[in-house]
């Protein structure tokens, strides 16, 4: 997955070449947990949970289709106040079209086990 910080008023949904690899570890239609994003300063983790600042993400589900969206900045470490080393953060998708919604919530619960 690729991502990049943009302004809020940013439209255009695909990634530039300013945008850096991350690693998902958690999705559903309605965001993602991920790690290995690069350290948040505690002003930049304020502009992105306040609305100054949002993510563009650049996500490639099962090697062949990818899907461009926007989300905001839910949680990065433990505290907003604090510049911490911990390298994982919780996005929450933003206007994401409906084709993408369906097709992650359909790809999520495929892949999740069935209880009998």
């Amino acid at each position: 997955m690729r991502l990049e910080f943009v302004r809020w008023n940013e439209t255009d949904p695909v990634a530039s070449d300013r945008a850096f690899e991350t690693t998902t570890v958690d999705v559903s239609a309605r965001g993602l947990g991920l790690s290995r994003v690069p350290t948040l300063t505690s002003d930049l983790k304020q502009k992105l949970i306040s609305g100054h600042l949002k993510v563009r993400l650049t996500l490639t589900v099962d090697r062949a289709r990818q899907l461009h969206l926007f989300g905001r900045l839910v949680w990065a470490g433990l505290e907003l106040s604090r510049a911490v080393d911990d390298d994982r953060a919780g996005l929450s998708f933003i206007d994401i079209p409906d084709a993408a919604f369906w097709f992650l919530k359909e790809y999520v619960e495929k892949r999740l086990p069935i209880d009998s």
